[in-house]
């Protein structure tokens, strides 16, 4: 070996020690590539024993099972064959086909004469490490994604402050592409806020600094600006701080959020406070919150309220009644919580409430939420309303009478003229016996009745619209036409008194024009024909009866009623309809028309024009 001409025996003896124990894998090939010399370390890395390889071709050894020579070791082999050395990482297959990663050095050894004799190779087993690099590389990448993927800015900065990377959902929200070198954070942050920005970066690279979080108003590259809250920590190279890395969360929802509720805050305490009706939260019988109405109608101030019990204010008689209602909702038994009580005011005087109670939590506890309204005003209405009841059915009483007494007394007329004369008597006590139909009144006063107890805010309206149809009646009962928008009033106050009395079992539908409401019409004609198709059918919330008004090219007034005949169907007079034909009659207009077929009714009423459209005509 030309290492035993270079060196003493002593030297060489050394030299075989060092290599013998070297902790790298060694060999030696003479220039034919023939291994002269191989150590434990190689043996043991490449998994060949000296037997194997001392004396043989690398060849026909280590590649015999390899078809073609990588191209890395043609790279070697060609460097050492031109007397260079070469340095590098291979991916090696050992003698029982595993592969290892190998960090090597390999060069050529020459003579005195500087020819190349043979070559010296020096591996060192690098597969752990290059795997954990390669893990590491994945991680990072990983981590890459992952940022890409996040709906929040991710950024990194320098100690200058100087943007290293961020994540494309901070590109999109601050409208820029993409980094360049140099690219400040400052220039993102409104002037004002720069020196907040640097003290808390200087904070940050601080080992054992937490960012609680800041807030600070960013700018876009188009000029708009929004709020963001930061998180932020250092990074560290091998032990030392390098700049930082953070988490930017745009607030703008946020913060309009926030907006929102405090809204929503100003506007419930103006409600509670601007409420006409009494408001008090109770807890264990306490008073713990009452608004100025309630004070108003206590005479009291909320302090002298605030804290005391609610039953000193609550006749004794009536506090029996008003803990079981309590000890109910504690159950949480679902009942109609609507009730009457007494209060006592400051001056002694005592008042009728409503109390409208639900239970909720406050403050942790159950409470009662209690809306509290003065009735005393209402009440005393209530009386005078059924006053007038007896009232209007005393009169009614006396009308029906008169009205028998009045028809008893006519007769038939010898003449034409006294014909005439009795058919127009007949038609208009027909439309006076119509326009106070005695049914109708009970069944008003009925429904009103009952509303009072029940909905007294309604009953008000339905007495405001029974008001409304009664005076329409005697202001337009000597009438012999009015004006189709005056009769469309009258018959939307009708309407609002059958809805309330049959609650949905008749649908009205009026689809006529603005231009044609200064038409001419007999009055309470719409409200016999109406009357008509609810004696005449059925109905109810399944099977509702439905008319419709329209007008049709001849200005006739169409009133179309599906057919639900009733199965107990007393046989029908005709009188109502046989009236409005005489009217029309007597007024020398044309005749109405009325036509059933197998699924609806149809009554035709002709209209008048007004004398001014008839001369432009």
């Amino acid at each position: 070996m030309i290492a035993e001409k270079r060196f003493s025996p002593d030297e060489s003896k050394k030299f075989r020690l060092v290599l013998e124990y070297a902790p790298v894998a060694v060999f030696i090939m003479d220039k034919n590539w023939n291994f002269e010399y191989i150590n434990p370390e190689f043996e043991k890395l490449s998994g060949f024993n000296r037997q194997e390889l001392l004396h043989k071709n690398i060849s026909e050894t280590i590649y015999k099972n390899i078809q073609r020579i990588p191209e890395s070791r043609s790279e070697v082999f060609s460097s050492l064959i031109k007397g260079n050395s070469w340095k590098g990482e291979l991916l090696t297959i050992n003698h029982a086909g595993s592969k290892y990663w190998a960090e090597t050095t390999a060069s050529p050894y020459k003579n005195e004469k500087g020819e190349i004799e043979g070559y010296i190779v020096i591996q060192r087993d690098v597969t752990e490490s290059k795997q954990m690099q390669e893990e590491l590389q994945r991680s990072e990448q990983r981590f890459r994604e992952l940022t890409e993927m996040l709906p929040q800015t991710i950024y990194e900065l320098d100690t200058l402050g100087n943007i290293t990377y961020m994540n494309q959902t901070g590109l999109d929200n601050f409208g820029i592409t993409s980094i360049d070198q140099g690219n400040s954070a400052f220039s993102f942050i409104v002037p004002e806020e720069h020196e907040k920005m640097r003290l808390n970066m200087e904070k940050s690279f601080d080992e054992d600094f937490h960012s609680p979080g800041n807030n600070y108003t960013v700018v876009r590259k188009n000029g708009e600006k929004f709020p963001v809250m930061i998180f932020a920590s250092h990074m560290k190279t091998d032990g030392v701080v390098t700049g930082t890395r953070g988490i930017i969360i745009d607030m703008t929802e946020h913060e309009a959020m926030e907006n929102a509720l405090r809204e929503s805050e100003e506007k419930y305490k103006i409600l509670i406070e601007k409420a006409t009706d009494g408001i008090v939260i109770t807890q264990n019988g306490i008073l713990k919150f009452t608004n100025q109405a309630m004070c108003d109608m206590m005479q009291y101030r909320a302090e002298e309220f605030l804290d005391k019990s609610f039953y000193d204010y609550v006749i004794p008689e009536d506090h029996a009644i008003m803990q079981q209602f309590h000890k109910r909702r504690m159950k949480g038994e679902k009942f109609n919580s609507l009730y009457r009580s007494h209060f006592i005011r400051k001056d002694g005087t005592v008042i009728t409430v409503e109390l409208n109670t639900r239970t909720y939590d406050y403050n942790g506890s159950p409470a009662a939420f209690i809306v509290i309204r003065n009735i005393s005003d209402r009440l005393n209405i209530e009386k005078e309303l059924m006053q007038a009841k007896n009232d209007l059915e005393s009169l009614n009483k006396n009308l029906e009478e008169r009205i028998k007494e009045s028809s008893d007394n006519l007769t038939e007329a010898r003449t034409q003229l006294i014909r005439l004369q009795k058919e127009n008597l007949q038609s208009q006590f027909e439309v006076l016996r119509q326009q106070v139909n005695p049914h109708f009144l009970f069944n008003s006063l009925n429904v009103l009745t009952s509303l009072i107890k029940l909905e007294p805010d309604l009953a008000e309206k339905f007495t405001e619209h029974l008001s409304k149809v009664y005076r329409y009646v005697l202001e337009n009962k000597d009438n012999d036409l009015v004006d189709l928008k005056t009769e469309l009033d009258f018959l939307n106050a009708y309407l609002f008194l059958l809805n309330i009395r049959f609650k949905g079992k008749i649908l009205v539908t009026i689809n006529i024009e603005k231009d044609k409401t200064d038409f001419l019409i007999l009055p309470l004609a719409l409200q016999l024909l109406i009357e008509n198709a609810i004696k005449h059918n059925s109905m109810s919330k399944k099977a509702p009866l439905r008319i419709n008004l329209f007008i049709d090219r001849k200005n006739f007034l169409n009133v179309e009623n599906n057919l639900q005949e009733r199965e107990s169907y007393i046989t029908s007079t005709g009188v109502g309809l046989v009236n409005i034909e005489h009217r029309y009659q007597l007024l020398e207009m044309e005749a109405p028309e009325f036509v059933k077929t197998e699924t609806s009714f149809i009554a035709r009423i002709p209209l008048k024009q007004p004398e001014i459209q008839q001369q432009n005509s």
